[in-house]
């Protein structure tokens, strides 16, 4: 009896170790007041986000400088460790002076019973969320 108390209060307290969260979270606040950025690349990320940014913002009507820019592009994108390494997080930020004027940020679950986009190609995921960031 002993054991089984300890077991159900080693249980209990691992409990709130695990990810909480059961799908994704998706979340994009589109660009307002600007026409111009630059994109810091950022070379720890494996997925060519920096090349999809650059593509939703020019389909969108954004002049990319490397130099006379108004806001800058910050990006970063995480992926599980698995067999066909799924997104698990990415996120944008577009700042003009320290000011956030734009972001997108997206997060699924680790458990493809789970993520309703475990199994889907990271450009499909970010693609329409990049141009509705972009959007004017």
């Amino acid at each position: 009896m002993k054991k089984l108390i300890v077991v159900v209060i080693a249980a209990v307290a691992l409990s709130g170790c695990a990810k909480t969260f059961k799908s994704n979270i998706s979340e994009v606040t589109p660009v307002t007041g600007i026409s111009s950025i630059c994109i810091e690349d950022n070379i720890r990320v494996e997925i060519p986000l920096g090349t999809w940014i650059k593509i939703a913002a020019n389909d969108n009507g954004y002049s990319i400088d490397r130099e006379d820019c108004e806001a800058v592009v910050t990006y970063t994108a995480l992926r599980y460790f698995d067999f066909h390494a799924p997104l698990a997080e990415a996120r944008v930020t577009v700042k003009a002076n320290g000011v956030v004027k734009g972001s997108l940020y997206f997060q699924q679950p680790a458990n493809m019973f789970t993520g309703d986009k475990y199994m889907t190609p990271s450009i499909k995921i970010l693609t329409p969320m990049l141009n509705e960031l972009f959007e004017h």
